[in-house]
């Protein structure tokens, strides 16, 4: 975090010497980074349980453990790439490793005859989410 200028994430965190105010990063000198050597075995990497969240109440279970770990990443779907334009249509949230969901909120059929997966009402999907994301000591990825 340090060598890539996340200070206020460093200092929320608690992280390193920018939590205690001591690195003036305004004279930081970067420091190179040590090699990260990639896995070779991808299938051997811890993968999941990820799963879909249909319910308000999952989601608000899934929203308790992001208060209580202080931290959530968020990443949304949409139906377009057209920024002005798109209407979000799914979320993803993780709250640790291992420990995330996708939340489908708009999602059509899979053709003009099928109906839609069911899913949370983005309204209340939206009430849900708004005071953990509002929340300053939640740290938001």
């Amino acid at each position: 975090l340090e060598e890539n200028n996340f200070r206020s994430l460093l200092g929320r965190t608690g992280l390193g010497d920018a939590a205690a105010g001591k690195q003036d990063f305004r004279r930081a000198t970067p420091v190179a980074a040590a090699p990260v050597e990639a896995p070779t075995d991808l299938a051997a990497l811890p993968f999941g349980p990820y799963r879909a969240i249909q319910d308000l109440d999952a989601l608000n279970q899934l929203l308790l453990r992001a208060r209580e770990a202080g931290v959530l990443a968020v990443d949304t779907k949409t139906d377009s790439l057209d920024a002005l334009n798109a209407r979000v249509i799914g979320l993803c949230l993780a709250v640790a490793p291992n420990d995330a969901a996708y939340v489908p909120l708009r999602h059509a059929g899979a053709d003009m005859l099928s109906e839609p997966p069911r899913q949370i009402p983005y309204e209340d999907a939206a009430a849900a989410l708004r005071p953990v994301l509002e929340d300053p000591t939640v740290l938001k990825l």
